[in-house]
């Protein structure tokens, strides 16, 4: 119980900060809801404070500190103030769908693969989500392609949804555009590094930038036979 209570009163420092209560608001006037304490969600679609601090902290590039698990975020400074100091309301949401879009790729392929229908490419990208910190480096993966896929350059601090493209958008519908960028990222990691390579190197920092920038070639590459740009159109840079 009592190491309970530590790691309520450990994330819930911050429930009511300035920046959390600006986030909340931010979120207010998108016509969304963030809940500032952790399990006082009330629904699906109220995103809480800790659904969004592993993937902020992956799409900055600290993949590896995401991977060990939410409570270290509020227990460093340094780590929750990578997550959260500054970050638009716009930003903490572009993070968070682009995590739900991975989790519904995984159960996708997952389907297929019960269904005996999954084809061999499908379950080498499987197997690759079956790691628990694929996650958090296919998020960094993304956000390093990013400028490949929108043709300019891009800040990892603040690029984000564009306000009037989420106004009147489900957090469903929102994760729904992130997924031909998904399938496309994932299916090109796929063809970079195995899972049992993963599985070897994943504690390497520069795994990452090794393999974002294999993948952002071919995406560079790929560029005009790729369906983007309904995603493009709904980007920000501020």
């Amino acid at each position: 119980y009592n190491n309970t209570q530590n790691e309520i009163t450990t994330w819930d420092q911050y429930s009511n900060d300035a920046e959390q209560n600006r986030i909340f608001e931010e979120f207010g006037q998108l016509g969304l809801s963030y809940s500032r304490k952790r399990g006082f969600r009330s629904g699906p679609e109220v995103i809480g404070i800790e659904d969004v601090a592993q993937p902020l902290l992956a799409f900055h590039g600290k993949f590896q500190d995401a991977t060990r698990g939410k409570n270290l975020i509020f227990e460093r400074k340094p780590l929750y103030r990578n997550a959260f100091e500054g970050k638009k309301a716009t930003h903490v949401l572009f993070a968070y769908t682009l995590g739900r879009a991975v989790d519904e790729r995984r159960i996708e392929l997952k389907q297929k693969s019960n269904c005996g229908t999954i084809i061999s490419l499908e379950e080498a990208q499987l197997s690759l989500l079956r790691n628990l910190r694929f996650k958090s480096f296919l998020i960094a993966v993304v956000a390093r392609c990013l400028e490949s896929i929108l043709g300019r350059k891009v800040d990892f601090e603040t690029v984000a949804f564009n306000a009037a493209s989420v106004k009147g958008n489900s957090l469903y519908a929102l994760a729904a555009i992130w997924s031909p960028i998904v399938e496309a990222v994932l299916s090109f990691v796929a063809t970079q590094i195995d899972s049992v390579t993963f599985a070897a190197r994943s504690g390497e920092e520069e795994l990452v930038e090794t393999v974002a920038k294999q993948v952002s070639a071919i995406l560079y590459a790929s560029r005009k036979s790729l369906q983007f740009d309904n995603f493009i159109s709904m980007i920000s840079d501020s």
